[in-house]
């Protein structure tokens, strides 16, 4: 997982708006506590989500769910259910909380 590109930067409130990438697939993300271009490790997290539930289907991806930029909807695997770790190809997303085992 890497940023591939900075499309947005305020260096004064420290957000910017990045694609972040494995190579397979690209993420529109927005951080609150960007600091340079040189960042090689972080850690993914959503603002917000709901809805999570296991599918049988095995076909990981990701599509835009709303007119929202940021708002996608994801198949992904899980990595660790009670830490709340997703992956989706490459990218580790940290959903902060538990996940229900239904």
């Amino acid at each position: 997982m890497f940023i591939k590109e900075i499309l947005i930067i305020d260096r004064n409130a420290q957000e910017a708006d990045i694609i972040v990438s494995d190579g397979k697939i690209d993420i529109l993300c927005h951080t609150f506590d960007y600091l340079n271009e040189n960042i090689k490790s972080f850690e993914l997290s959503p603002l917000d989500y709901d809805e999570v539930y296991a599918i049988s289907e095995k076909e990981f991806k990701i599509s835009n769910f709303s007119q929202s930029k940021y708002d996608y909807q994801i198949h992904c695997e899980i990595i660790d259910i009670k830490n709340g770790i997703v992956k989706l190809c490459g990218i580790k997303i940290s959903l902060g909380k538990y996940l229900p085992g239904d």
